[in-house]
């Protein structure tokens, strides 16, 4: 007997890879990751979830995401300079570097150094993946 779906309600738990879409894996590997959530419930970002409905245990799919349905566009007010006195004692960034800014209500704030001129920094407060499509690779491991 063929077993059923995964369906809206079902506790899920799935293996994903991820990757920029039109970018070599040798130029930027593969994200891997298991992730377990339950449809519907808006526990994971919607195209995950939809990719899922009716898959059966095992079986495999590969998603493309578009970027507004996976984080969004890149907001160019999101680049902005700080003075390096925000920056922890000892803490001392390069371009490219991925620091964490604590914000006014205490949440930490992933941010990407872009460039550094004598008393500042630039940061870019994007995601690092804002307006990047997505493959996704994913192989559902349970369904409760």
């Amino acid at each position: 007997m063929q077993q059923p779906g995964v369906g809206v309600g079902d506790h899920v738990v799935v293996e994903v890879s991820g990757r920029v879409e039109g970018v070599s894996a040798a130029r930027e590997p593969e994200q891997s990751r298991t992730a377990d959530f339950v449809v519907g419930e808006q526990e994971t970002f919607p195209a995950l979830e939809h990719a899922v409905v009716g898959m059966r245990v095992d079986e495999t799919k590969r998603v493309k995401v578009p970027a507004a349905e996976a984080f969004g566009p890149r907001y160019q007010g999101l680049e902005m300079p700080m003075p390096r006195s925000v920056l922890p004692p000892g803490m001392h960034p390069v371009i490219g570097d991925i620091i964490r800014l604590q914000g006014p209500d205490g949440h930490l704030t992933p941010c990407t150094v872009v460039a550094i001129a004598g008393d500042s920094i630039w940061v870019d407060m994007n995601h690092p993946l804002a307006g990047k499509d997505l493959v996704l690779d994913i192989r559902v491991a349970a369904i409760d």
